[in-house]
């Protein structure tokens, strides 16, 4: 076969799957994309969200002793931002993004979930996180001198919004209203986002 009919069939078997929407297949990291969330027409065909996913705990960007003032600790697992709102950039695959760290207490487990189609989170330092509306958070190790370990990430949203965003841990459930570019009822007059 000449090199110039091998480098189409290449061509061909490498472009055509990602044209006529084939999903990957097991093991790739690409396979627990799922269908867009709603959006408006310009941006629903990019912003996406993974199935419910657990953090890679590899790599926080610090480690604490207590979270820092302006978050609220949440059934001593997690900590999350409670002022705002939280400034947001419109983000390039549709959509909005509201960057804020996420705490996590060494060797506890969590779930963070917030409403599946008008939200997802992504945390973690390694890239491989997953953009998901219900994060499975592992006991994570401790890395460094404090019990709080800190990760990147934020919150994507539709619309800027009071977020609801539920955590579960160690059999109870707790709910915190984030102002993700929108303040919440609770925190128009400057006080905390209730939760309860």
């Amino acid at each position: 076969m000449s090199s110039r009919r091998s480098a189409t069939l290449i061509l061909l078997v490498v472009v055509l799957p990602g044209l006529s929407g084939c999903q990957a297949g097991p093991g790739d990291p690409s396979s627990s994309l799922s269908s867009p969330l709603p959006l408006s027409s310009a941006s629903a065909s990019s912003f996406r969200e993974s199935e419910p996913g657990g953090m890679d705990c590899a790599d926080p960007i610090d480690s604490l002793t207590a979270p820092p003032g302006g978050y609220a600790t949440l059934l001593d697992a997690v900590a999350l931002t409670a002022r705002g709102p939280l400034q947001v950039s419109r983000s390039a695959e549709g959509g909005y993004f509201a960057k804020t760290a996420l705490l996590i207490r060494a060797g506890r487990t969590a779930e963070i979930v917030v409403p599946a189609g008008r939200a997802a989170v992504e945390w973690g330092n390694t890239g491989a996180g997953p953009r998901t509306s219900d994060l499975r958070i592992p006991p994570c190790p401790r890395s460094g001198t404090g019990e709080w370990q800190v990760y990147p990430g934020g919150y994507h949203v539709t619309e800027p919004t009071c977020l609801p965003v539920e955590i579960h841990a160690a059999g109870r459930s707790v709910t915190l209203h984030v102002p993700v570019g929108a303040p919440c009822p609770s925190t128009a007059a400057g006080r905390s986002p209730a939760a309860g």
